[in-house]
């Protein structure tokens, strides 16, 4: 069993990450830390830390979709959502307007740390339901690109079919959300500047009608403030045009590997479909 004041840090921010990481040490915690959702992962299952101690923003994971994910793996841990551009402060003068928030957080994450019987009367929490995990599909994974430019969505096509993808694609956000019913994708690429329908807004849509579907968010107006924040309304990832193809990659192989691990997948998909 892990110490029950393990704490793992996922924060994307290497200088949020080191406050918060010197704050939790000084109140005695063992902390580690993840720069993003696949490392966290990976480290959660070597180590099982007690409490996870997750920004809103982490790449990789999806923002509040993350914690579904990471209980169904680790049912007795508990994981406590911050808020970064909020508790970004070390010294004494950057913190004097923040203590409330740092105080909120350390109740919050010794609560978490607390025994699991002591937690389950203070929140009243019902024990989670485990469900056995439904076996893969062999069909390849299906892919859908949405991007108002067709050099881009040619190229992503052309690029995901080498590696074995089923890929359609969409010239804009109203197409897709349409094409998303019939074509029941794992992967949606999804530019976020179109005319018409933003690509924010499509997010918001695609996701409510399927909790379970991947969106990787594309962006190519050098603003990355804005792809960040759709991390937390459930976007997977994203990438900056010019796209890194390597990264890419990487982001859909992780995205695959993870949603595989939800056993309630292919029920979301199947219903979707009806």
């Amino acid at each position: 069993m892990a110490d029950i004041k393990t704490l793992l840090i996922v924060e994307h921010d290497p200088e949020v990450a080191e406050a918060m990481t010197a704050h939790f040490e000084d109140l005695g915690y063992a902390v580690d830390s993840s720069r993003d959702g696949l490392e966290a992962m990976l480290k959660i299952r070597e180590e099982a830390p007690r409490v996870v101690l997750m920004g809103l923003t982490t790449p990789r994971l999806g923002g509040v979709d993350a914690l579904r994910m990471l209980r169904r793996w680790q049912p007795d841990m508990s994981i406590v959502l911050t808020d970064s551009d909020r508790l970004p402060c070390r010294s004494s003068e950057e913190r004097a307007g923040l203590e409330s928030e740092w105080q909120t957080l350390d109740k919050l994450v010794a609560l978490a740390a607390s025994p699991p019987l002591a937690r389950h009367d203070a929140v009243h929490a019902p024990a989670p339901v485990i469900e056995p995990a439904r076996s893969v599909s062999p069909e390849p994974p299906r892919v859908l690109v949405v991007d108002d430019l067709e050099d881009v969505r040619e190229m992503l096509r052309d690029v995901l079919e080498a590696e074995g993808y089923a890929v359609e694609v969409a010239p804009d956000a109203q197409t897709a959300t349409a094409k998303v019913g019939t074509l029941r994708p794992q992967v949606v690429l999804l530019d976020i500047a179109m005319p018409g329908l933003s690509g924010i807004s499509a997010l918001q849509q695609l996701r409510a009608r399927d909790p379970n579907l991947g969106v990787i968010m594309v962006t190519g107006n050098g603003d990355e403030s804005i792809a960040r924040r759709t991390l937390a309304l459930g976007a997977f990832d994203y990438v900056t045009k010019p796209v890194d193809l390597d990264y890419l990659r990487r982001s859909i192989e992780t995205l695959l590997l993870m949603r595989s691990l939800l056993p309630d997948a292919g029920t979301a998909r199947a219903s979707l479909a009806l």
